[in-house]
């Protein structure tokens, strides 16, 4: 036997712990797309598109249930679809006038 066999041979064999990593990434993978379709069926960017609006004013033109509005709202600023100003939302530079998402 060379040495390399026993090195081989004597070396216990290492294998990682089970990630949870694949049903994370699954998991987190559905909520961004959620809320975009959420604000694309009553017609949000639209609306942000002819500029700014408050969330009252957004609640009225829309629809929107007043108790969930700001917190849909700022989910829709983090994940980068629309910008806070002030007390209000708007639509992206790249979003507005003919370039408005649906």
């Amino acid at each position: 036997m060379t040495v390399q066999q026993t090195v081989r041979t004597q070396v216990p064999h290492v294998t990682a712990p089970p990630s949870p990593a694949p049903i994370l990434e699954l998991g987190l993978a559905f909520p961004g797309p959620k809320a975009l379709l959420s604000a694309v069926e009553p017609g949000v960017f639209t609306v942000l598109a002819q500029g700014p609006r408050t969330g009252r004013d957004l609640e009225a033109v829309l629809g929107l249930a007043p108790r969930a509005t700001c917190d849909f709202l700022d989910a829709l600023v983090s994940l980068g679809m629309l910008a806070r100003e002030g007390a209000g939302w708007s639509a992206l530079p790249q979003h507005r006038g003919d370039r408005a998402l649906p």
